[in-house]
Order: C-alpha cells, then sequence, then structure tokens
C-alpha cells in the first residue's frame, strides 16, 4: 500500500503497483473493496491531492491510476462507474478524450500532472495497459462493546523519510492518551527532525487537518511505525 486518504465513509488506499483495469478491480475486490467511485468535483479533488502528495515525492512526475469507471458498450460516451451508475458530467476529459481508438479503449483512468494543474481523464484500453489501482472499502460495523479508540484504524497512511509508516487517526486525546494510544498499536508518536520531514508526504496538510480538528487540548494522532 502507498497512502491512504477517507472518502465520504468509505477509505480509498492507492497501491504502489502496475496492473490492467481488469486485474486492478480484482485487486480492490480482494482487499474487499471495489476500483473508486467519485460522485462530485470535490471527491475528484481530494482524490487528486492524495495521489500528488504521493506522487511527488516518489515520481516526481505525472502519476496515472486506475478508477471504478468503464464503457459498457459501443456509446463512446456511456460511462459508468462500477456501481452501475453514470460518471455524469463529473469527468474534465483529456484534450480528444474519450475517442475509443480502435474500439478497445473502455476503460477510465484519471491523469495527473506534475505541474498541479487539475486531473484529466483518459479513456485506454482494459487490458495491455497497466496504471496504479485506487481501491475504495467501507469499514465494517464496530462490534458491539468495542470503543472507537479500541476499533480506529489510520484515516491516513503514508511511507515516511527513513522507511517509518506515518499513520494518522482520527481519534481526539491528549498527549499522554496519544503517547499509550501509539505503544498500543506497536508504534510511537510521530516526530519530526526537519522541514524536509514535515513536508514529507503531505505530512502539513495532515498536521493542518489535525489543528481543524482540535476541540480543547485533545487532537487527533500521528503515530511512527
Amino acid at each position: 500500500m502507498t497512502t491512504q486518504s477517507v472518502l465520504r465513509d468509505s477509505k480509498i488506499s492507492l497501491y504502489d503497483i502496475l496492473l490492467d483495469w481488469n486485474q486492478a478491480a480484482v485487486f480492490c475486490q480482494q482487499k474487499g473493496g471495489n476500483l473508486v467511485t467519485l460522485n462530485s468535483s470535490n471527491e475528484v479533488a481530494i482524490l487528486a491531492q492524495m495521489v500528488r502528495s504521493w506522487s511527488s515525492a516518489a515520481l516526481g512526475g505525472n502519476v496515472s491510476v486506475w478508477l471504478g469507471a468503464k464503457r459498457p458498450g459501443n456509446n463512446l460516451t456511456d460511462i459508468t462507474w462500477v456501481d452501475g451508475t453514470s460518471v455524469a458530467a463529473i469527468p474534465v476529459w483529456a484534450p480528444g478524450e474519450p475517442n475509443d481508438t480502435d474500439g478497445v479503449e473502455d476503460c477510465i483512468e484519471l491523469v495527473l500532472p506534475s505541474d498541479g494543474s487539475s486531473g484529466l481523464w483518459k479513456d485506454t484500453a482494459c487490458t495491455g495497459v497497466v496504471k496504479r489501482p485506487v481501491c475504495e472499502t467501507v469499514p465494517t460495523a464496530r462490534p458491539s462493546g468495542v470503543s472507537a479508540r479500541d476499533a480506529a484504524t489510520p484515516a491516513i497512511q503514508m511511507q515516511a523519510l527513513g522507511g517509518d509508516q506515518l499513520l494518522f487517526y482520527n481519534v481526539p486525546l491528549n498527549f499522554d492518551d496519544g503517547v499509550a494510544f501509539c505503544q498500543s498499536r506497536g508504534a510511537v508518536l510521530a516526530s519530526f527532525k526537519s522541514a524536509a520531514e514535515m513536508r514529507y508526504g503531505g505530512v502539513i496538510r495532515a498536521l493542518l487537518f489535525a489543528v481543524y480538528l482540535i476541540a480543547g487540548s485533545l487532537m487527533p494522532q500521528l503515530c511512527f511505525l
């Protein structure tokens, strides 16, 4: 896994593995979900920010990811999500797209340029072309008697400098409880030793999000694993 974020009530995960669309669809199902679906331009922006935060550090260039969208028939503009709903007016297509070249480009990718401009949608072949998948999973219901703190899973998970995993939990705790919380997961509260570490992988965005959620002296937790 490369990085995670939250979308609606779902968790979206970008995986640093190259698969064709059909393989990616099966891969996400094996993870308990599906290729990601998007309901608005705002959700596209959330996905784009997550992917670009990773790609700017890991690749330093353009990155393309598979979306859970596909053309079910021969109608050029009839494109649906994996749940059967239409993509409607959400896509911002690259120039000349969709074009269904040679009648085989039925699957949809999102291309994110390194210059930070808006992502562009393209149709491409479902086999023989590999991209990174973004999977969407819906968390299972919390068992009765288990607290939100004990059941918490990372809202954001990223690789930090030095190979550690940076885990962001949306669980408001004071400092001492935060230390114990991370230790209970085999981790420690995050510490940053340089400006580069603070910037790496969108850490600043995670911290700003934490500040937004502060309630008194309580704030969400950043753990190093």
